[in-house]
């Protein structure tokens, strides 16, 4: 499944949004970019850039008699910025106003903060992951060697609005093998002196933003 470039307008018909069932539950995804890596777009090929106006009309086109959750993906943000900036923070807004409860981002090649609005009960109705960071990268530099997996527990009940429980779980690559390290698997998969306190920087680095 892909969504956000198409080769036609047959093509973004069909996969625009691009909508899939897990368990029950109807989702929808979008997905734009902020560019292409000064790359040129080939003729014929539509890229979807972001641009507000189109987002808020994709979003609320939607239908929500027949979608329980909208989900909008984005390439944002600055490269090796920790936090998000006035741009993600107001795209971001912009779409939970407009109705999708899942905002993801990457680009920036590190993490950044989760931001959601808490219930009473511990859920969410809206999420924000601004940025996942790295998961496979060759990037060594301190806050680059890794990122988070998150994993949104979505729970539909009649007559309610959904809850979504997010967790997330710090990944750090250990090279020549881009083996993906998660904190579980650290304790038993030998690492050097060197790459065991790369590792211990990285994770207190996330824990210390994520959970400051």
């Amino acid at each position: 499944m892909r969504t956000g470039v198409f080769i036609d307008s047959i093509d973004m018909e069909n996969n625009h949004p691009l909508f899939f069932q897990v368990n029950g539950i109807k989702f929808a995804l979008l997905n734009y970019t902020y560019g292409t890596n000064g790359l040129s777009t080939p003729d014929g090929i539509f890229v979807n850039r972001i641009n507000l106006t189109t987002i808020a009309n994709d979003i609320q086109k939607i239908d929500r008699t027949t979608t329980d959750c909208v989900i909008v993906y984005f390439h944002w943000g600055e490269e090796y910025a920790r936090q998000p900036n006035n741009s993600q923070k107001a795209i971001a807004y912009l779409c939970h106003q407009n109705g999708a409860e899942i905002v993801i981002g990457s680009h920036p090649h590190v993490v950044q903060p989760i931001s959601f609005i808490e219930e009473d009960d511990g859920t969410s109705r809206h999420v924000t992951v601004y940025s996942l960071g790295n998961l496979v990268s060759s990037q060594r530099k301190r806050y680059t060697d890794g990122g988070i997996i998150v994993a949104i527990n979505v729970t539909k009940e009649q007559n309610k609005p959904l809850a979504l429980n997010v967790y997330y779980t710090p990944i750090w690559i250990q090279l020549p093998k881009y083996r993906i390290i998660t904190t579980t698997a650290a304790v038993t998969i030998p690492l050097s002196n060197i790459e065991r306190k790369a590792y211990e920087l990285f994770i207190n680095d996330v824990q210390q933003l994520l959970c400051p």
